[in-house]
């Protein structure tokens, strides 16, 4: 791709989106046969966008159109900024796998993000549905 004139950013991303999507295919099948339960892949949201919530917010929505697979998650970090992206993001319906998840006080914030997601989106009549492990929510439009 170098020889394209492609950047090292936008190399990395093809690389990365093209591999997830390939890893995603590969564990379609234990998805739909563990209905939802297992076979996922994730993604980060770029971690210079940690403490930026609309930044964190636009690039786990380019990312979930771009891998566009049911049974990817976009890994939003659990900042303070990242808080309300994770509650926007599951009322959108997008998988949302939150990580720098440490302490209590932390998780119970989290939890209140998801659960007002959730919420949300319930609100909007729009589908609902957990996996059972750990809460995420599965409600994507892929």
């Amino acid at each position: 791709m170098v020889p394209e004139g492609r950047g090292v950013k936008e190399i990395y991303e093809v690389l990365s989106q093209r591999d997830v999507q390939g890893a995603a295919d590969e564990f379609r099948s234990l998805y739909d046969r563990t209905e939802a339960k297992d076979g996922y892949v994730s993604l980060e949201v770029n971690p210079h966008l940690a403490h930026d919530t609309s930044g964190t917010m636009k690039e786990a929505r380019r990312l979930w159109d771009a891998l566009n697979r049911p049974n990817v998650f976009i890994k939003v970090p659990a900042t303070t900024e990242g808080l309300p992206a994770i509650q926007q993001l599951i009322g959108e319906g997008i998988n949302v796998n939150v990580t720098l998840l440490f302490g209590i006080p932390r998780y119970r914030q989290v939890v209140e993000a998801y659960l007002a997601g959730v919420e949300a989106r319930a609100a909007q009549a729009k589908p609902v549905k957990t996996n059972g492990l750990g809460g995420q929510l599965l409600c994507g439009s892929h």
